[in-house]
């Protein structure tokens, strides 16, 4: 698994496993099959796509659409929509719209 410890500006496709922390700026797309483990601040969008995972440890300032497996012990604050995939919040997750 690779790790992101840097600030990245724009939007962002995960192309392997990775853990993010550092900060990405705008849309990730993590595609099927890909583990993204986020430690650090995603400001835009996320969307996981079916086979994929993401781990929310840190801060989602951006909406989640979340088609694979989603699970978030840190915080949420764009709303998180399902299309169809699985969502795990942890006991002490904080999630707002």
């Amino acid at each position: 698994m690779k790790v992101i410890n840097t600030n990245l500006e724009g939007d962002f496709t995960l192309d392997d496993n990775a853990e993010l922390y550092g900060t990405i700026t705008g849309d990730v797309l993590v595609p099927p099959d890909y583990t993204l483990d986020i430690h650090g601040i995603v400001s835009g969008m996320l969307t996981v796509e079916q086979g994929a995972t993401v781990r929310v440890m840190g801060t989602m300032n951006g909406p989640v659409i979340n088609r694979g497996k989603l699970e978030i012990y840190g915080i949420a604050r764009g709303g998180i929509d399902t299309q169809g995939g699985e969502t795990l919040i942890g006991e002490l997750a904080y999630i707002m719209d």
